[in-house]
């Protein structure tokens, strides 16, 4: 038993370790890299309900939205929403490590962004360059007609 054990922890450090970099201040975020997989014309109709949802029940989460651009096939239709951005820390083979969603006055929207991009995202991101991993930005539209 005793030999396992130690066999055990041998093999534990035998596990290379990486270093997590730590989160980015937010004035730090404009600088970092954009992660291009990510964009605003990937977030489609069916991610604004959940969001829709949470702003009318939640009254602190309604400060956020305001005007938004009119879609550029349709000048007149008056838009509304947010921007949210999101840093998310790339391992080395893709995977993500963290997500961390800006701050901001309602905690469940900036949970759903991280589910959101963690569900959609995790297996399309590309490796960071280097041999550990990167923080990356992206910046989250939620937009819908008003």
């Amino acid at each position: 038993m005793l030999s396992a054990l130690f066999l055990f922890a041998a093999m534990q450090a035998a596990q290379p370790v990486v270093y997590l970099p730590a989160v980015p201040t937010l004035p730090e975020w404009e600088n970092v890299q954009g992660l291009t997989q990510i964009r605003a014309s990937s977030i489609v109709s069916e991610d604004m309900l959940p969001v829709m949802d949470i702003m009318l029940q939640k009254r602190e989460c309604r400060s956020v939205v305001g005007p938004m651009p009119s879609p550029r096939d349709e000048p007149n239709i008056r838009m509304v929403g947010f921007y949210l951005d999101v840093l998310v820390l790339v391992m080395h083979d893709g995977r993500f490590a963290r997500i961390v969603a800006a701050p901001g006055p309602c905690d469940e929207v900036r949970n759903y962004a991280r589910a959101l991009v963690n569900g959609r995202y995790q297996t399309v991101v590309a490796q960071p360059e280097g041999p550990g991993p990167a923080w990356y930005r992206a910046r989250l539209v939620f937009a819908w007609q008003q």
